[in-house]
């Protein structure tokens, strides 16, 4: 849905820098297999807008999907310290992973430019096409929790709904996109009345529904596990506490990780 994101809130200054010691564990069991595809069958049954059947014919996103997309969102997923199933959730909802545009578009959030992101030019131009792609998602996503939690939202559907916005979608809205006027969105008949995305964030329900039909797909749990976080949500969906977050040694404390320095996100 690119035109309802609100992706203009990024500010230079405040922009969560990347770790630069992230780990580059590119063998795991997903690695393999000779398939260049992952069957990702979509398990789903029940909307988690509405509570009531999906149309098994057109909500569902069972299909083949290019394994080394997913090896690459998993991975800048874990650069910038955001959960990996929750990247690959937004991409699939945007983008189909990539399936749906041709210029390789992972995120729908083009105004996020990985040179004001705090990496730097030598290693934006090391990326290959596909990996600055994947990591202008995961840049977007990690920007876009920070955002939320600025804004007070603590339960996690809220601050994924920052990805798609907070406004309401009405009738018209993105009519260019789906070639005229809907009468629902997410299954929400909005013809009376709008879709209030601050009251009702149907588009963090959705991803987050996504995330558990993701986790039960074991190549893709393969390919996650070296950088498995131990809590349900990315460390920038924490809110305090001290949680063991895998295999790194790393804590998420209040706010911030610790690594061998603090990163503050909040």
């Amino acid at each position: 849905m690119p035109n309802w994101l609100d992706l203009t809130n990024a500010e230079a200054d405040k922009i969560i820098k990347p770790t630069t010691d992230w780990l580059d564990k590119t063998t795991n069991k997903s690695n393999s297999s000779s398939s260049s595809n992952i069957k990702i069958i979509d398990n789903r049954k029940i909307n988690p807008v509405t509570n009531k059947p999906l149309n098994l014919n057109r909500d569902l996103k069972t299909g083949n999907y290019d394994r080394s997309t997913i090896q690459d969102i998993v991975q800048a997923a874990n650069k910038w310290q955001v959960d990996p199933y929750e990247a690959l959730a937004v991409s699939l909802q945007e983008t189909g992973l990539g399936k749906a545009d041709t210029d390789g578009d992972l995120s729908h959030a083009k105004s996020y430019n990985l040179i004001d992101s705090g990496l730097s030019e030598q290693e934006i131009n090391s990326m290959t096409p596909q990996q600055k792609e994947a990591n202008r998602l995961t840049y977007a996503l990690s920007d876009k929790l920070k955002y939320a939690q600025k804004l007070g939202y603590k339960d996690p559907a809220s601050q994924i709904q920052a990805y798609n916005g907070y406004g309401k979608l009405y009738t018209d809205a993105d009519k260019t996109y789906y070639n005229g006027e809907n009468k629902s969105f997410y299954g929400v008949d909005v013809s009376k009345q709008p879709l209030d995305l601050k009251k009702n964030p149907a588009y963090g329900k959705t991803i987050l529904a996504l995330v558990d039909m993701l986790k039960s797909n074991k190549e893709i749990n393969d390919m996650v596990t070296p950088f498995k976080f131990t809590s349900n949500s990315a460390p920038s969906t924490l809110t305090g506490g001290t949680y063991d977050v895998g295999t790194t040694g790393s804590k998420y404390n209040n706010g911030g990780w610790l690594k061998n320095n603090w990163l503050d996100i909040i």
